[in-house]
This record gives structure tokens, C-alpha cells and sequence, in this order.
């Protein structure tokens, strides 16, 4: 009974794959997950925004605590004038400085606005990733994506049963005519003293290591069973490329997926926001040679 279909003498590619769907989509529709999938997107580049902002908030009042204090040399010299009562060298200062006069005050002002606003801003932005991080919670859909991934890979898994039986089928057949053929063949030798001298068998089918197909088939050179067994290991990257773009075009391309969870009520630790740019710490001062740091 021919138990596969016939094939051409030496075959180097893939066989062809046939799940395509009658507009020669690879999956079936895609519409359910994009649509489960789509919301969790939205929300992860709003927390990846509000994280930054965060992250921002938080190096700039560590900027500001390293920082020297402002800048007031001019505003002193001015007060000390102004003390003076000499309205001529005021006006002479006021003409030569106002540009720097007017930068000075400027920066000193930044300061310590945000010396005022960052802590409240950066318990805002905390506040408004842990609401983010609840919305995630509450919508976390991950074992219907789970379910429904599975029903697009489904024809891909039955096909694999079809052809598996198939193989199955192929492979009983293979191995039960090596062992019937083998002992049909066995020949033992003996010399006039009934002594064994030797065996001899032929090797038709030998036992599995790994793949599909034995290191040892009768007919089939070695290279040929290795190179099909390697491909056992891998993918198919032509048409793994195709799926990638297939699930891209329906908007399941992307970064992997992330949920976070708000901590508990309870929970002293703060947020996790990433460094933005790398402090190095201070090195200690230098000692003499010979002295010890206590």
C-alpha cells in the first residue's frame, strides 16, 4: 500500500507547504487577537511615556542636589550699590549687566522652581504608573491570548497528527521489514567442533539517537539521513519570515508584550524607573602612600 505520496528523485528544499488560506493568508483569522492585543499596546507606550517622565523627574532633582549653589554675583554687587546711594554707578551697572543680570535671575528661578515642584512632580507621575499599572491588571486578558493563539495554531497542529500518522504508518513498515529481513538473513558460522567462529547480520534499521530517522538505513546514503535530521532541529526561515510579516501586517509585530502589576497598598519600595544616564560615583579622596582608609 503506498502510504506517500511519490516523490522526485532527490528533493533539496522544503516540501511545499500547503496551509494557506484561499486569499494565501498563512493563519486564519487574525481579527480576535489583534483586537485582544491592540489595547495592551496602547497601554504599554503610555506607561513607557509616563516611566520616562518619570526617570526625567527624577535625574533632575539629582542633578540639582549634586549642583553648586546659583550664581549671585552680580545680584549681590547690585544690592550692594543700591545700599551705597550712588544712582550714576546703578544706572552704569544696570546698562553694562542687565543681559547677565536678567540670565542670572533666570537660572536661579529655575532652580528653585524645580527644587519646589520636582517632589510633587515625581509623586504625580508615580502616582499616575501605578494607576497605569492597574488598568493593566484589570484588563489582563492573557489566558484568553493563550486560548485564542491556540486556535490559529490548530490547523498547523493537525496537519503535523496527519502527517505524523502518516509517517508513523511508514516507519512500523521500515522497521518490520528490517527485523523480519534480518532474521530471515542471520547466518552463523561454526567450525567441525561446534564452535561459534561468527555472525553475520545485515544493519537495515539502526536504533533512533535524535530526528526522525536513524543514523543507519539501508539504501539511503548517511549525509542524506544527517541533513534531514538537522532540519528536524531548525525552522523554516522563508516561510518564518513570511508569518512574521503576515502577523505585522495585522498588527502582532512588536516588542514582547509586558504587563505590570501595582505593588500593594503596603509596599514601602519606590518605583522602578530606569537610569537614564550613567553616575559614576566619586572616587575618595587621595591618601598618602602608605596610609590606611578607616
Amino acid at each position: 500500500m503506498n502510504l506517500l505520496p511519490k516523490l522526485k528523485k532527490k528533493q533539496t528544499g522544503h516540501v511545499g507547504f500547503s496551509n494557506e488560506t484561499q486569499d494565501g493568508s498563512l493563519f486564519d483569522d487574525l481579527t480576535p487577537l489583534t483586537n485582544m492585543i491592540k489595547p495592551m499596546r496602547s497601554r504599554m507606550a503610555e506607561y513607557d511615556h509616563a516611566i520616562h517622565a518619570l526617570a526625567v523627574a527624577r535625574e533632575r532633582l539629582r542633578d540639582l542636589a549634586d549642583a553648586p549653589l546659583p550664581d549671585m554675583a552680580l545680584t549681590v554687587q547690585r544690592e550692594l550699590i543700591v545700599a551705597m546711594g550712588d544712582s550714576d554707578a546703578l544706572a552704569r551697572f544696570d546698562a553694562e549687566h542687565n543681559e547677565s543680570m536678567q540670565a542670572e535671575l533666570k537660572a536661579r528661578e529655575t532652580a528653585e522652581r524645580d527644587r519646589t515642584e520636582l517632589p510633587a512632580r515625581i509623586k504625580t507621575l508615580e502616582d499616575l504608573v501605578r494607576g497605569i499599572a492597574r488598568k493593566m491588571a484589570d484588563a489582563d486578558c492573557v489566558c484568553d491570548i493563550e486560548r485564542e493563539a491556540e486556535r490559529v495554531f490548530e490547523p498547523f497542529a493537525q496537519r503535523l497528527m496527519a502527517a505524523a500518522s502518516q509517517y508513523v504508518e511508514v516507519l512500523q513498515a521500515a522497521k518490520t521489514a528490517a527485523h523480519t529481513l534480518e532474521q530471515a538473513v542471520y547466518v552463523r558460522e561454526y567450525d567441525l567442533f561446534a564452535a561459534c567462529q561468527s555472525k553475520h547480520q545485515p544493519e537495515l534499521f539502526a536504533d533512533f539517537k535524535e530526528g526522525i530517522l536513524p543514523d543507519t538505513l539501508a539504501g539511503v546514503a548517511w549525509d542524506e539521513i544527517r541533513a534531514l535530521n538537522d532540519r528536524v532541529k531548525g525552522i523554516n526561515q522563508a516561510l518564518s519570515t513570511r508569518m512574521q510579516h503576515e502577523l505585522e501586517a495585522n498588527g502582532l509585530g512588536g516588542d514582547t508584550l509586558l504587563i505590570y502589576f501595582p505593588p500593594d497598598a503596603t509596599d514601602p519600595r519606590g518605583l522602578y524607573a530606569p537610569q537614564l544616564t550613567r553616575r559614576v560615583r566619586r572616587p575618595p579622596d587621595a591618601v598618602p602612600p602608605g596610609s590606611t582608609l578607616v
